[in-house]
């Protein structure tokens, strides 16, 4: 089973899900050694010749509900980085 933890604070109104496994995309890693495309098309229709690889862990998904499904990585990189220019609009003095 997926980890999914709720965090109780919200990221700009909406709701935060953190997730490890955010999904997968399946990409053809073997394929055949003859160019032809009728040799080709066979082989795309084999599952063997397909795995399915993790997404990226910088890539994050709002769904229907307005719910931001993130990485825990990610979501902390973020928040730093926010932190951070919140700290130079304080030393500058700029708000918006």
């Amino acid at each position: 089973m997926d980890d999914i933890t709720k965090i109780p604070n919200t990221f700009y109104g909406m709701p935060v899900i953190t997730s490890n496994y955010i999904g997968t995309d399946r990409i053809q890693y073997r394929f055949p050694k003859s160019k032809k495309k009728r040799i080709r098309k066979k082989w795309a229709k084999n599952p063997q010749n397909w795995k399915d690889v993790p997404r990226v862990a910088s890539e994050a998904i709002i769904n229907g509900q307005k719910t931001l499904v993130i990485h825990p990585d990610t979501l902390a990189a973020l928040e730093k980085h926010i932190s951070k220019q919140n700290e130079i609009r304080l030393e500058n003095k700029i708000y918006e």
